[in-house]
């Protein structure tokens, strides 16, 4: 009965933030004071001892109990505009980074739960455009963007 008390107190509390960030915010550093105090725990009540463990976790715990806000949704749709148009950041040129991939397929995901199937269509084609253009010119591209590219297979 805790656990589900707990679960709903927990999320009630990060529904509050306006935005995403600031709920992230809320829920790592919440998820991180747990792992100083030693309450932190993973699936089968093991206690975490990597730090960055915790920080996955609080991540992870962020994904699932956060929401996008219009104005997280427009700053996004400006960096995927940037990224996949004209890039010419430093990090650019040496690999693919992760979060702008993540980002683009956040948006994806938004344009064919809102019904623009169109426009998704044309965000994952240049998605992945831009990446095997990339790959073209020798830019790093991790395994880690070929999974998330995985999720937008059948849209």
């Amino acid at each position: 009965m805790d656990f589900f008390f707990n679960f709903f107190i927990s999320n009630k509390v990060y529904m509050e933030y306006r935005g995403y960030e600031k709920c992230r915010e809320k829920t790592v550093s919440d998820t991180l004071r747990l792992y100083d105090q030693k309450k932190l725990k993973a699936s089968g009540d093991k206690k975490v001892t990597n730090r960055k463990q915790a920080i996955a976790i609080a991540l992870s715990n962020a994904k699932y109990n956060c929401k996008y806000s219009k104005n997280d949704y427009k700053k996004i749709y400006d960096k995927v505009k940037e990224f996949l148009y004209n890039d010419d950041r430093k990090i650019s040129k040496k690999k693919v980074p992760l979060t702008n991939v993540v980002e683009t397929i956040i948006l994806i995901k938004k344009f064919v739960k809102s019904d623009k199937k169109s426009k998704a269509k044309k965000l994952k084609h240049d998605l992945i455009f831009r990446i095997v253009k990339a790959g073209k010119d020798g830019i790093k591209i991790t395994k880690n963007i070929f999974d998330e590219l995985y999720q937008i297979r059948d849209i």
